[in-house]
């Protein structure tokens, strides 16, 4: 629908998942259209009703009805929205647990890297993210050991590693945790959505506003 929309052509909300046909190569296309259907965009209202009718198709057709996964739920928020596409394109609520992972440590690592190279676009993703300061508060009432011994853990010198308690530190106690040896890519991916639910697409949205998404090439990496 985005790549029609970049073609400058509509259905004005007047298609259901029966117009969206899959080939042999898992491509997606639009078709099954009755003639008529597909028209050029006048306005951003054409837009808006594709948006709508696609939400209301994921929701009715796809889902049946059901209740909604939070992370298809936030999606779908943000289709409504109007976030950007290539944030859309590339939601790491939408992805697997081992990619979404991959993903998640990545930016994370590209975090660091603005802390010394663009300390303004670092302290411009802190401040965007202020739910997440003084989390080390609430680490002691998560009760989840992986957590807990990552927290505490201290070295063959007693040496503990010192985490911010702001968003760059929880990330950081998230990457060691995930370096644990017992920890599966599944199994990290069920902490983060037990504990920390959203904290993979806020900062992913973050990290959009001061374009480190759009220099990963997660188009290229998804195909």
């Amino acid at each position: 629908m985005a790549a029609m929309h970049v073609d400058g052509m509509t259905m004005r909300g007047q298609f259901g998942a029966a117009n969206f046909v899959v080939d042999r190569s898992k491509s997606v296309k639009v078709g099954n259209l009755t003639e008529g259907t597909l028209k050029e965009i006048k306005t951003n209202d054409d837009l808006d009703l594709d948006k709508a009718s696609f939400a209301r198709m994921i929701r009715n057709e796809v889902l049946l009805g059901k209740a909604i996964p939070n992370d298809i739920f936030e999606w779908l928020s943000m289709l409504l929205k109007g976030e950007p596409p290539e944030l859309l394109y590339c939601h790491i609520g939408l992805l697997d647990d081992f990619l979404g992972g991959h993903i998640l440590m990545t930016l994370y690592d590209r975090l660091i890297d603005l802390e010394k190279d663009d300390p303004e676009a670092y302290n411009s993703v802190i401040r965007a993210l202020p739910q997440y300061k003084g989390w080390q508060r609430k680490t002691k009432f998560l009760r989840n050991s992986f957590l807990e011994q990552t927290f505490s853990y201290e070295d063959k010198t007693g040496k503990k590693t010192i985490y911010k308690d702001n968003v760059r530190g929880l990330l950081h106690l998230l990457r060691n945790c995930k370096r644990h040896a017992a920890i599966s890519v599944e199994l990290f991916s069920c902490i983060i959505g037990q504990y920390f639910r959203r904290i993979a697409s806020d900062f992913q949205r973050a990290m959009h506003k001061v374009g480190c998404l759009q220099k990963l090439n997660l188009h290229y990496i998804l195909n």
